[in-house]
């Protein structure tokens, strides 16, 4: 099914919010939440974890409620490590 969206607001950088279906949604990185005074302690392990392996972390919140984290990750391309080691072998870091 696809809801409608009311009162959508995006805040550059952090995060978004809305109400969907009557429930009110809140979507954004680990600032954006807390803002909401919600604390993110049972998640913090996980997501230290993907935080050390380089992944952007954003947390779900449905009625204020903390329901899950998202993680998303860019690999790097051929051409930006060819790139890399050209630096390393010049001793630019």
């Amino acid at each position: 099914d696809i809801y409608e969206v009311k009162d959508f607001k995006y805040i550059n950088g952090i995060g978004l919010r809305g109400l969907i279906d009557g429930k009110s949604i809140k979507f954004g990185n680990q600032k954006f939440i807390e803002s909401f005074s919600i604390t993110l302690q049972e998640l913090e392990t996980k997501a230290s974890q993907f935080l050390s392996q380089g992944h952007t972390v954003m947390y779900l919140l449905i009625d204020d409620k903390l329901e899950g984290l998202i993680t998303v990750a860019d690999s790097i391309k051929e051409a930006a490590k060819n790139m890399i080691n050209f630096f390393k072998s010049k001793f630019i870091d």
